[in-house]
């Protein structure tokens, strides 16, 4: 059966979503085949999830632990993308990863500390890019069994 993994032109295609190369550069050799299937689905996406149906798109990513590993890798390292000055052109990527680690229970404590640290950190920042957080955080918290300071993120930032 023939690789599908993606040659550097394929790459460069998608390169305009900014959740691309850093999931790429984050899979392992034997986890670009995956991880490309991955990219090419959080590229389809033209918004950001905000209903339950929308994260369970992701669920049979979450299955994967070497994906959830790569995906919970990839935003610890970019952990604060939506600063007020710069707003992210792949938003939609950003939130989709963040639903699909919100479905695994692999590697759970880290998913809910990187999970609190957003939530401070937009509360900080009080970034509009960052309401889809509060909204993601709203939706998961009901399904997913996320517990955080979810609440105190929306108030927050609507101040």
């Amino acid at each position: 059966m023939k690789k599908n993994t993606p040659s550097a032109d394929e790459i460069k295609n998608y390169s305009h979503k900014k959740m691309t190369l850093p999931l790429m550069e984050h899979a392992s050799e034997e986890m670009k085949e995956p991880v490309w299937k991955l990219v090419k689905k959080l590229a389809s996406y033209a918004r950001v999830p905000g209903a339950m149906s929308d994260f369970k798109k992701m669920a049979v990513f979450a299955e994967d632990d070497a994906i959830v590993d790569v995906v919970l890798d990839t935003l610890q390292d970019m952990k604060y993308p939506f600063k007020n000055t710069d707003f992210i052109p792949d938003i939609m990527g950003y939130y989709y990863s963040i639903a699909l680690i919100s479905q695994s229970m692999h590697r759970r404590e880290e998913t809910i500390k990187l999970f609190n640290e957003l939530v401070d950190y937009a509360i900080s920042i009080k970034s509009n890019s960052a309401l889809p957080l509060a909204r993601n955080m709203d939706v998961l918290s009901k399904e997913c069994q996320i517990y955080l300071k979810k609440q105190r993120l929306s108030i927050d930032l609507m101040q």
